[in-house]
């Protein structure tokens, strides 16, 4: 459901809260349900930044006339399916596309100093809880939403109906290795992705009586994988050898005792270092994340290819993370056997690309529009 802000400021200002609780509710929401045989869910899948295209594919869905139910959503599923149940599509889509066009999105994420994880999404949360004010509890939303993670120590799905918002939502989208493991409850939690990719079952078991389920990490559309990838993955391999290379000295190497003098003594080929590396990052960011047309020369000097190259570390877990999430989803339809399947083209698209954001929207509106008899359909069935 996509709803419109109220005006600002005045006395607008002080009712806003009480605006957004009780007439932002979905007024149509309520006048649809109370008509229909059938109730409908979605299922929103994980995929990193792929799954932007939800955002599309809730708002084609909601032109043509489906109102949905139940939501269930892992990962960046969680996050879309959030700002959609909260009544704020539209809000969550003009931040993530203004942050675009102004070159922000990466700074959104920092460091994080643990060896559980690299990355600390503490700003993006801010904004996201400012973007769903006033809701903070999963059971206010006007939508029913349920909010899948994995339990670290088991396996095993865990899906959140009740209770915060934020720790649900960070839980669901800590992908192993990148995002610290959230302690809940005396265990931890981990992407939901990891053992409910497209949670189907989940929406099934809130009510739903139709399940619409959107999967963006189709099995049978990974040979359309680019060498993306490939060259994004040899970049972050060069640039380690030479930090390596360039940081520490060869005799401290030899040695393995890395002494104050030696690395002053080092300091001119430290500085080469920092500026061939920016210069890498500088590369790689205009040329392989924003996908323009790529210099083959400095190509070539940046990233020789090599015949028969056997895939490094980074392509292999994402492929790896790729292929489990697909294998289990397919499974997963298998068993609980969603009634209309939207496979929005994404998969080629690197999960922490946010520079192609036009692009994988236009995927979402796509995959609904060829999926539109099959939805047509789903109406008529639940008049």
């Amino acid at each position: 459901m996509i709803f419109k802000n109220p005006p600002n400021g005045g006395f607008f200002y002080f009712i806003k809260p009480i605006y957004y609780c009780i007439i932002l509710r979905p007024i149509s929401h309520r006048k649809m349900n109370s008509t229909k045989s059938n109730k409908i869910g979605i299922a929103l899948g994980s995929g990193g930044s792929r799954g932007i295209s939800h955002i599309s594919v809730l708002k084609e869905i909601y032109k043509l006339g489906i109102c949905i139910d139940y939501v269930s959503g892992a990962s960046m599923g969680a996050i879309i399916g959030t700002a959609f149940c909260a009544g704020k599509l539209d809000d969550f889509e003009g931040i993530l596309l203004r942050y675009y066009k102004e070159d922000r999105i990466y700074p959104l994420a920092g460091f994080a100093a643990s060896s559980s994880g690299i990355a600390d999404i503490g700003k993006f949360m801010k904004i996201f809880r400012r973007i769903i004010f006033p809701y903070s509890r999963i059971e206010d939303l006007p939508i029913p939403l349920s909010i899948v993670c994995t339990e670290f120590q088991t396996g095993k799905p865990v899906a959140f109906t009740h209770g915060d918002i934020f720790t649900a939502i960070r839980a669901s989208v800590s992908i192993p290795g990148a995002l610290v493991p959230v302690k809940y409850a005396g265990t931890y939690l981990i992407d939901g992705g990891v053992s409910n990719a497209v949670p189907v079952d989940v929406v099934r078991k809130m009510g739903a009586d139709k399940v619409i389920a959107v999967n963006i990490n189709p099995l049978n559309k990974m040979k359309n994988r680019p060498e993306i990838i490939a060259d994004y993955s040899t970049f972050l391999e060069t640039s380690m050898n030479s930090l390596i290379d360039g940081l520490i000295p060869y005799d401290a190497v030899q040695t393995r005792k890395i002494s104050l003098p030696a690395i002053k003594k080092n300091i001119p080929a430290i500085i080469q270092f920092v500026k061939k590396t920016l210069k890498m990052i500088k590369y790689a960011y205009v040329h392989i994340f924003k996908n323009e047309s790529r210099d083959i020369t400095k190509k070539e000097v940046f990233f020789p290819k090599k015949n028969k190259r056997l895939p490094n570390i980074v392509e292999i877990l994402w492929q790896t993370i790729d292929i489990m999430q697909s294998v289990n989803t397919q499974a997963f339809f298998e068993k609980y056997k969603p009634d209309v399947i939207i496979e929005p083209d994404v998969i080629e698209i690197f999960p922490f690309d946010f520079t192609r954001i036009p692009q994988i929207l236009a995927a979402g509106e796509k995959a609904v529009s060829e999926k539109e008899t099959e939805l047509k359909r789903l109406i008529n069935e639940n008049l």
